[in-house]
């Protein structure tokens, strides 16, 4: 995550001029239902070149039917997924909630919770992005761009 290689094969990620391409593994409408329409994304996924783009869409079912491409200008990293731990007065460690809600789980870098967290996805924040549709230039040729048409 921290080279921002492609999630498939640990190449150079697809980059033009509009940003790096990225396959969310969310519909464009649950995107938006999120984190509003034009918001930050927070995601657990790197980037992805257009060839592996184009094999995991086809290999993925999943992917076929919900997934999302972007082309992302403005990435930050944000902080981590994990349970959070809290000491008792006998010296064990508990998770905070029995059943943590998302919110629970997500703990970005300036939370002073974190040093009590085991962290098991990194987070990054995907600030400025458009979601790629229809027939777009992806890899310099002309491919369909929305997972299931891929």
């Amino acid at each position: 995550m921290w080279n921002m290689r492609c999630q498939v094969c640990g190449r150079d990620p697809d980059e033009d001029d509009r940003g790096l391409l990225w396959l969310e593994s969310k519909a464009p409408d649950e995107i938006a239902a999120a984190h509003g329409v034009g918001a930050p994304v927070l995601t657990c996924y790197p980037p992805i070149c257009s060839p592996c783009l184009r094999a995991s869409t086809a290999q993925c079912p999943d992917l076929r039917k919900r997934a999302t491409v972007l082309r992302v200008q403005a990435v930050r990293l944000y902080g981590v997924i994990g349970p959070h731990y809290t000491p008792t007065s006998d010296g064990r460690l508990v998770i905070g909630t029995s059943e943590p809600s998302p919110e629970e789980k997500t703990f970005c870098y300036h939370d002073p919770r974190l040093p009590m967290v085991l962290a098991f996805q990194q987070l990054i924040q995907l600030e400025d992005f458009t979601i790629v549709t229809g027939t777009n230039q992806i890899g310099g040729k002309t491919r369909w761009a929305t997972p299931a048409d891929v």
